[in-house]
């Protein structure tokens, strides 16, 4: 789940522009970094008969994925650098507290020894995460849509003699 809800962000992050951009970058690189922390470590107690990573490949994904969000928001810098402190971004950060409450949740009920109840809350932010991810990708591609109409009637008042 955690895989799909990263590449939902990193397709986020193409088609996006501006903070909404920058917070898909980021949040793919989040999730990269939950999904090396949910796979069991191999010959691990909890690796059973399951994937598993070596902890040296753990190391290897999260620093490529860093490197790879690095660069990404370099190179797309100019696009959100004026944007990023507005107070209007709000809209594409709050959803990301509710999966926060989830997840302490899901650590409370860890400490008090409920695994059945942490892995539950665990899965509903990871579901959330992934709905979430997917209604920002709906929304680039209404303003990918809107922004092209906006092109083609620019093009059509030029054309029109007068």
């Amino acid at each position: 789940m955690l895989v799909i809800a990263a590449a939902v962000f990193a397709f986020g992050f193409l088609r996006s522009a501006g903070s909404r951009a920058l917070f898909s970058a980021v949040a793919a690189f989040a999730l990269i970094f939950a999904v090396t922390r949910e796979m069991p470590r191999c010959g691990s107690a909890f690796s059973g008969d399951g994937m598993c990573l070596q902890s040296g490949w753990k190391t290897i994904i999260v620093a490529g994925a860093a490197l790879l969000a690095l660069v990404a928001v370099l190179v797309r810098r100019r696009e959100w650098t004026r944007e990023v402190l507005r107070l209007s971004n709000i809209r594409w950060i709050w959803p990301c507290f509710v999966v926060v409450l989830f997840l302490a949740g899901g650590e409370a009920a860890e400490h008090r020894i409920h695994v059945e109840i942490e892995e539950s809350l665990e899965l509903a932010a990871y579901l959330y995460v992934t709905a979430y991810g997917l209604w920002i990708l709906r929304q680039t591609r209404a303003s990918i849509d809107a922004a092209a109409l906006r092109l083609a009637a620019g093009r059509r008042a030029d054309e029109v003699p007068g």
